[in-house]
């Protein structure tokens, strides 16, 4: 065999400057700088009749245990293996003596060593280092043998000051799979290199774009011995793709999907932002109190026509109110609703930042947005305390971003979608609106209204607006003055998750006795026929009374039972004489849900009937409207 004569040569000194094999091996790798080919020889590398041999040894002896010997063909050069290495990592060592490459790295206490795949490789990687720094180089063949002599390097470094730095090539135009033994690459590496540097985090360099090996970027221009120098001090450990961890599975039971995880229907989802906006004094802060006191006690207060709470712990950042203020609210919430503030212990939690400002967001000297590290006490506070709802009020307070800027705010936004996320908390930012002058009821239900950078609404899932009754809507239905100074509406702006719900829930603004002299507000629902005493002639009618007798003559001697709104409207329009808009709003001012359904007596018989509608589970699904006999 051709290496059968290498031990002879191996002894003398050889010069292989006039060697036109070696001049030819190289000639493909010829630039503006050639590769040395004493390297080779200093390498081990011998002629042997018509063909190079080139030893290769074990990481831990260094006598020969394969040989790679190097034909010339009419298109270049083929390389062939003898021998076997019984599966232990195997190389050759450029920069050092021939002695064992594991006792030298063993005796190394600071240096690099370089890893890449060929002969050539290597020749180009050295010279271009050794000058410079403490190196190593090690020709490892392939892909696996990089693998392998990796593996077996970072138990020999561990914790020396010692780096360990894969050359790769820039594989990306390579087939992608693996069949007919061709490689696989992930992410523009061989698969068996990519996974061995995130495994250990081991740093990697590749030849700049247009250049597939380090051997041809090498002979380039004069300026590529400190370019691949300048790499390797750059070089940065390989990671895990963050994308490969996004990618949704697709192996699953479509029949076993999981529901949103609502804590009150259409209101909030936990892991997601919700957004209350509203006009300055109508009252936003009073109604997130009742919502967050609802979702701790696990009942429904001022939203009465919104599904009852799922229970869960809740935090109230309140950066508006003092401590005293915040206390006279919850006083006056529970006094209404007769709820013992003890059942809020360790179940509601207030803090205030008008002394000092809760901040979690702000700009740097460049405009970047940054966080700040409330962020993460935040979050921790949240875990201990397992929080299911935070509610931040107002949004403009907690951070100190241009409002106005979508992508600052988007930033601001992606903190809160993270605590969310981590957390599985349901997150509620009370905000303000635009001005609107005197009549704010044009904002109801329209989310674009909110203030600032449309980023805030665009992030969030589910938002809601809050607004006062306006002179026209009073004096259309005949509401007293000091009526409507204490009548707000709640509306749905914007719902991802749950199906649309178009009715308008109204809140009177309650006087509650908070102590000696004082008093505080506090919201329950109300429908507003109560207030309404302006007989005009589009209301000479009493919607309950209208749909009573339409349900009746609609389902008969049974008295009991429910309609769709598609049903419904003809025969309504028949009996109360109006459009289709008036039948529409007319359902719509009909009692949502059962648990407020009104109850409606005939002075005549005193028949009673209970009555209600439910919405349908989409937007443009009919609704259903419910009578029930309770004589």
């Amino acid at each position: 065999m051709a290496e059968q004569g290498y031990f002879e040569k191996v002894q003398n000194d050889y010069d292989a400057g006039t060697d036109q094999l070696y001049t030819r091996y190289l000639d493909d790798y010829k630039g503006d700088i050639e590769l040395d080919k004493q390297l080779l020889v200093r390498a081990g590398v011998r002629r042997n009749a018509n063909c190079l041999i080139y030893p290769i040894t074990t990481l831990f002896d260094n006598t020969p245990v394969q040989y790679q010997t190097i034909y010339p063909t009419g298109n270049g050069f083929e390389k062939r293996f003898a021998g076997n290495s019984n599966g232990q990592p195997v190389c050759q060592i450029f920069g050092s003596d021939r002695t064992s490459i594991a006792n030298q790295i063993y005796g190394l206490k600071s240096g690099t060593i370089v890893l890449c795949e060929s002969l050539t490789k290597a020749c180009a990687l050295y010279q271009a280092l050794h000058s410079s720094t403490r190196c190593i180089v090690l020709n490892c063949l392939n892909s696996n043998g990089i693998a392998k002599v990796a593996e077996a390097i970072h138990v020999i470094i561990n914790k020396k000051n010692i780096s360990l730095i894969i050359a790769a090539d820039n594989d990306c135009d390579k087939p992608s799979n693996d069949k007919n033994g061709r490689e696989l690459i992930v992410g523009g590496l061989q698969k068996k290199i990519h996974e061995i540097c995130v495994k250990y985090q081991i740093p990697l360099v590749k030849p700049p774009v247009g250049y597939k090996d380090f051997d041809d970027f090498y002979g380039s221009n004069i300026y590529a011995p400190s370019e691949i120098i300048e790499l390797i001090d750059k070089a940065k450990p390989v990671c895990e793709n963050p994308l490969n961890k996004k990618v949704l599975s697709l192996n699953f039971d479509p029949t076993d999907n999981s529901a949103p995880d609502w804590v009150i229907e259409g209101l909030l989802l936990r892991g997601y932002i919700s957004v209350l906006s509203g006009a300055g004094g109508s009252s936003k802060s009073l109604l997130s109190l009742s919502i967050a006191i609802s979702v701790a006690i696990g009942e429904q207060t001022a939203l009465s026509g919104f599904e009852k709470p799922k229970q869960a712990n809740v935090l109230v950042l309140n950066n508006e109110d003092d401590d005293l203020e915040l206390q006279r609210r919850i006083s006056a919430i529970t006094g209404l609703f007769g709820i013992n503030l003890r059942s809020l212990l360790d179940k509601l939690y207030i803090i205030s930042g008008y002394q000092e400002k809760l901040l979690f967001a702000y700009t740097d000297e460049r405009s970047s947005v940054l966080e700040t590290p409330l962020v993460q006490y935040l979050i921790e506070f949240i875990k201990v305390n397992n929080i299911g709802v935070l509610i931040v009020d107002p949004f403009i307070s907690i951070h100190s971003v241009n409002e106005n800027d979508n992508n600052q705010i988007e930033k601001v936004m992606s903190i809160f979608r993270f605590i969310a996320g981590t957390t599985n908390c349901a997150i509620q930012l009370v905000h303000h609106i635009r001005k609107s002058g005197q009549d704010t009821e044009v904002i109801a239900g329209d989310a674009e209204s909110s203030r600032g950078a449309k980023a805030l609404i665009d992030a969030c899932r589910i938002s809601h607006t809050l607004a006062k009754m306006s002179n026209k809507t009073a004096s259309h239905l005949g509401i007293p003055p000091e009526v409507q100074a204490r009548l707000v509406r709640f509306d749905v702006s914007k719902s991802n998750f749950a199906p649309s719900i178009s009715n308008t829930t109204w809140l009177l603004l309650e006087s509650v006795s908070v102590g000696q002299h004082l008093t505080a507000g506090a919201h329950r629902s109300v429908l507003l026929e109560t207030f309404g005493t302006k007989p005009t002639s589009e209301r000479k009618r009493n919607v309950i009374d209208l749909a009573v007798r339409t349900m009746i003559s609609k389902l008969g001697v049974y008295r009991s039972g429910m309609i769709s709104s598609t049903e419904f409207i003809p025969a309504y329009k028949d009996q109360a004489q109006v459009g289709n808009t008036t039948v529409h709003e007319d359902i719509t001012r009909l009692p949502r849900g059962e648990k407020n359904s009104a109850i409606h007596v005939f002075p005549s018989s005193g028949d009673q009937y209970r009555i209600w509608y439910e919405p349908g589970r989409y937007k443009t699904a009919p609704k259903m409207i419910h009578l029930q006999s309770i004589n």
